[in-house]
């Protein structure tokens, strides 16, 4: 407590004194003496007092209460009335300085150090809470997107300044009305169900994207349940954010949640003797209300990692999602900038968002790629009432599985597109050939195979057979060849191609068969069966052109297992061809190709083969796992969807 600045307001000099005298004798402190209200305002607004001691009743108005009311209003000291009157009026009245302590005259040393001591640490942590206070309001106020809450009767009340900026017009029919009110009966009734299951934590977070017919734009809805520390359900914090452009061009934007405390309770006790324990009770009850309004009911509904800096780049607040994702407790973030925890891989501080927010005050954006995933980071500024800059909140969203989405839809129109294209050329291409095929023919037929010309004739007739596979290759990629299904044992198919398996190998690479003993058959084109062997041999060998090893092996696949279940693929029973080399294998670009059509590595090669082989097996409601890489080969797995796996 050295060098506390001390205002004692008493109308009795020599009691005034005698208090001062008792203070500086057992510690260190600034303190001025005022003999009435007046003289105590104005010197409170020179000194700025940490600590009042007023005497309740002055000679002079204002008294002590009015006079505290007004210094509180100048620098919000602690005050502590002295007086010889503790009746249940004035102590009422008094009250509403928020006093924080009594001291009854005549008192001990004892009981004066006891009062003052608890006073300042309450000023003190008082302090600390408003600034907190403050800056969490400003995040909240300058979050983007509009923040609601739902009460208990599933009325509506508006958090944050974006809700009149964007229904200004309506907020007389948004807020304290319920859904019913402002939708249809049909669609309140819906969204009254949803905020039931909410209520009832039959859910614990709903997401959404809603029309709101109102002013005729499209929402990001969030909706997160509400509770007490006692699990009382206490609304509903909804965050609409305006997807309108999004939606226009297909490009949804996940969202964050948030929320904001309740009011604070204050708590006040009243006593003759307030003693130093109930002091402590009171103010941990108001820390503890405090926190959790602040933290608990918005840092923990946050699924998105949230991190705000201040002016200098240090982390001053962190969400509950980022510090899990993070991995080090509170102490060891705050304070320090995010290159200094290596939180992503950006080379040049230049390039981070939250930095260029600092240097310009606007929004910003960007895509990374850390930990082999796709993280979408958004910086936004934080400015107070007169719009200074007061930080910055990063707000990163995990983006991998919606960019995974977009790419493969974008591949599948790829694919789509040569499809029909081939498909064309086939055609055209096949009627041409028919013609050329059948004439070289017609002339061999008719020359002598002395003639000079035979040999010429029979390359044109050779080239239009060759031509012949490449066009069928076509219309198998593009489905339009004709198909027999038929009952076929996978593993029959296999043993009637080993001889010609080995004498398309060459020397040096030798050939193992590892066939389940009792695997099921599957109803496909047996021709395509051998298509996809023959073509997944080629591939290996031309990957091998020093030798190595080749592995066919057939295995099955029960539901049951979910080792692979995260492709998209319903669940069902399979049956598994796999193809293994130990050739050159694949580096990651080549890997995510390989399916392309006319996309070929090789020096000599039309490019469909593998897409071919994918095409036939996605017809069969099947799918293809590839694992390799550069040096160590590769092994390409094909699931076959069969209907029951009846084996021991």
């Amino acid at each position: 407590m050295n060098g506390t600045r001390v205002l004692i307001v008493e109308d009795e000099l020599l009691v005034a004194e005698d208090i001062k005298e008792t203070l500086s004798r057992n510690g260190k402190f600034n303190i001025e003496i005022a003999t009435d209200g007046n003289k105590a305002i104005d010197v409170a607004k020179k000194y700025k007092p940490e600590l009042v001691m007023m005497d309740i009743r002055l000679r002079e108005k204002p008294d002590g209460i009015e006079t505290g009311l007004k210094i509180r209003e100048i620098c919000k000291p602690s005050i502590i009335f002295v007086t010889a009157y503790a009746d249940k009026q004035t102590v009422h009245r008094a009250m509403n300085a928020e006093p924080h302590g009594f001291i009854v005259k005549p008192f001990t040393d004892k009981d004066l150090f006891a009062t003052v001591e608890v006073a300042l640490i309450r000023h003190q942590i008082e302090e600390a809470l408003y600034k907190r206070e403050e800056w969490t309001k400003l995040i909240v106020e300058n979050l983007p997107g509009v923040i609601l809450f739902k009460d208990r009767s599933f009325k509506y009340h508006p958090i944050n300044r974006m809700f009149f900026e964007v229904f200004d017009k309506y907020k007389n029919q948004i807020i304290n009305k319920s859904d019913f009110d402002i939708y249809h009966y049909d669609l309140a009734e819906k969204i009254r169900k949803e905020d039931e299951r909410l209520m009832n934590k039959k859910k614990s977070l709903i997401k959404k994207e809603m029309f709101v017919e109102l002013i005729k734009k499209w929402f990001n809805v969030v909706k997160v349940p509400i509770f007490n520390k006692n699990g009382e359900f206490m609304g509903i914090l909804v965050s609409l954010h305006d997807i309108t452009k999004e939606k226009k061009k297909k490009n949804y934007i996940r969202l964050f949640k948030n929320e904001m405390g309740k009011k604070d309770k204050l708590i006040a006790k009243k006593d003759k003797r307030l003693k130093k324990e109930v002091y402590r009770r009171i103010l941990a009850r108001d820390l503890i209300g405090k926190i959790y309004n602040e933290e608990k009911l918005i840092l923990d509904n946050i699924p998105e990692y949230m991190i705000y800096y201040n002016k200098l780049f240090k982390i001053e607040w962190i969400n509950k999602s980022a510090l899990e994702r993070i991995g080090l407790p509170y102490d060891m973030i705050h304070g320090k900038r995010c290159h200094e925890l290596k939180l992503c891989k950006l080379s040049d501080i230049k390039s981070c968002p939250v930095y260029q927010v600092l240097q310009d005050g606007t929004m910003k954006e960007v895509e990374i790629t850390f930990n082999d995933k796709i993280w979408q980071v958004k910086a936004f500024p934080i400015k107070d009432k007169d719009k200074s800059l007061k930080g910055v909140l990063e707000i990163i969203t995990d983006i991998t599985e919606k960019k995974t989405h977009e790419k493969q839809s974008l591949q599948n129109q790829r694919i789509q597109i040569v499809g029909r294209l081939a498909s064309g050329i086939a055609h055209d291409f096949n009627n041409i050939l028919t013609v050329i095929k059948g004439y070289s023919e017609l002339i061999l037929q008719d020359i002598d195979q002395e003639n000079p010309l035979y040999g010429d004739i029979d390359e044109i007739y050779q080239a239009s057979k060759r031509a012949e596979i490449l066009v069928r290759k076509l219309l198998t990629f593009t489905k339009n060849d004709t198909v027999k299904k038929e009952f076929v044992s996978i593993n029959e198919v296999i043993l009637s191609m080993k001889n010609m398996i080995e004498r398309l190998l060459e020397e040096n690479i030798v050939l193992t068969l590892e066939l389940h003993p009792n695997i099921p058959e599957v109803y496909m084109d047996k021709g395509h069966i051998e298509q996809i062997i023959m073509n997944l041999i080629v591939n290996a060998k031309e990957a091998m052109p020093d030798g190595g090893n080749l592995t066919i092996k057939t295995d099955v696949f029960k539901d049951n297992e979910s080792t692979i279940y995260n492709r998209g693929d319903s669940r069902g029973n399979y049956i598994t061809l796999s193809v293994k080399d130990t050739g050159m294998g694949m580096d990651e670009a080549t890997k995510s190709r390989i399916f392309e059509p006319f996309f070929t590595s090789k020096k000599k090669g039309s490019g469909l083969g593998l897409a071919t082989v994918n095409n036939i097996v996605k017809s069969y409601g099947g799918f293809i796992v590839v694992d390799s890489e550069p040096a160590k080969g590769s092994r390409f797995d094909v699931y076959l969807r069969v209907d029951e796996l009846n084996i021991s």
